[in-house]
């Protein structure tokens, strides 16, 4: 199968956008915010992007998903520089309510990629594409990591500034391989029913929700949990990275396999390793273990991505991806807001270990609601 290089280079430079994004909170905790109020900063921005998916996550259908694409990684490429100016928590929320109209690319970007897809690789494609996405998260935290070292914050907040306009000019500049012609924009409220059209759309819409909570609880946590074992912000961002480092190598292979054999068993497999490898973060104490529980975590990741983007495509309408991706977003991200305030009070009243515990128990909760909802098998391989 051909794929043009260039989508693998979009797929690539969207992660790497995120560079400031992976350090933020760190650098929040050094300017006097604490643990609470960033998770209580979290959850006001996340509610914020609720909002903006509910309301506005549909035009990306109806004006076209690259263009939308361009325009609001150009806008959130903005953020990184206003970032350094956050001192306390009132300028926090401030500036994370600003950026939350920007959040809706990540599931348009998403429903560009199924546009892309052809109708009989798909987890293949999806093999390719998400294995540049992982690369490019493998990178991220290691650049991130060895500039704010080196080179401070500062550089750290321009170099995410500079890959973020590199994208939403090269986004700009791909074709639309799906283009709805409508005679006028009509914006609506996001429309929940399209969730419900089988078992497999209902049972991942509750997966989603749960591990919302459950990547909150990661994402924001791993940089202060590996604070504890050492002091270097480069250290930090290799134990991050190898988070991506078998999803970038494996999601390939498995996307053949997947292909062939099933592709429900494995993304349940997937749920399952995921969970213990937040277990052994959780309970981890040097940055060697530290090290392995995310090499597990990224190796769950290789198994899980082909298969979910695979099934959701042969699930979702095509005129509808834009709409369900931003629903899809919509719950993660209210499982997000929950996560997010729950992972403040415990480490603010437990500790930092005790916030992965109980993102294990969650994520493992999530993947036994899916395989309860689809009663094993009971949907498309």
């Amino acid at each position: 199968m051909k794929l043009d290089y260039r989508y693998l280079v979009v797929a690539f430079l969207s992660s790497l956008a995120l560079l400031f994004d992976r350090f933020m909170y760190p650098y929040f905790n050094i300017q006097g915010i604490s643990y609470l109020e960033i998770g209580i900063i979290d959850a006001i921005f996340s509610i914020s992007t609720m909002i903006v998916l509910y309301y506005y996550g549909n035009i990306a259908d109806k004006i076209g998903r690259r263009k939308m694409l361009a325009v609001l990684s150009a806008y959130y490429a903005l953020f990184p520089l206003l970032y350094l100016s956050v001192s306390n928590f009132i300028s926090g929320v401030l500036f994370r309510v600003l950026d939350s109209p920007s959040y809706p690319r990540f599931p348009i970007e998403l429903a560009y990629f199924h546009d892309l897809a052809p109708k009989y690789k798909k987890a293949i494609f999806f093999g390719l594409v998400t294995a540049a996405l992982a690369f490019g998260g493998i990178a991220a935290p290691i650049i991130g990591g060895y500039l704010i070292d080196h080179y401070g914050f500062v550089v750290l907040a321009y170099a995410s500034f500079a890959f973020g306009l590199v994208f939403a000019a090269i986004v700009f500049l791909l074709p639309d391989p799906y283009r709805k012609k409508l005679k006028k924009v009509s914006i609506k409220r996001m429309n929940f029913s399209i969730l419900k059209k089988n078992r497999f759309l209902k049972a991942i819409s509750v997966f989603y929700f749960l591990t919302g909570i459950s990547f909150v609880l990661v994402w924001i946590w791993i940089p202060f949990l590996s604070m504890q074992a050492t002091d270097s912000y480069g250290v930090i961002g290799v134990i991050m990275a190898a988070g991506g480092l078998f999803a970038a190598f494996g999601r390939i292979f498995f996307g053949h396999f997947e292909n062939r054999y099933g592709r429900v068993g494995a993304f349940i497999i997937a749920g399952i390793l995921s969970s213990l490898s937040m277990v052994f973060l959780g309970i981890s104490k040097t940055v060697l273990a530290l090290l392995a529980s995310s090499l597990l975590g990224s190796f769950s990741g290789s198994i899980r991505d082909p298969a979910e983007q695979s099934l959701l495509s042969d699930n979702i309408e095509e005129s509808e991806r834009g709409e369900t991706f931003c629903a899809f977003e919509f719950l993660s991200r209210a499982g997000v807001v929950v996560g997010a305030v729950l992972g403040g009070v415990v480490v603010t009243f437990l500790n930092t270990s005790s916030a992965f515990l109980l993102a294990a128990a969650i994520e493992a909760s999530g993947i036994a609601v899916f395989v309860l909802a689809l009663r094993f098998y009971a949907s498309p391989r």
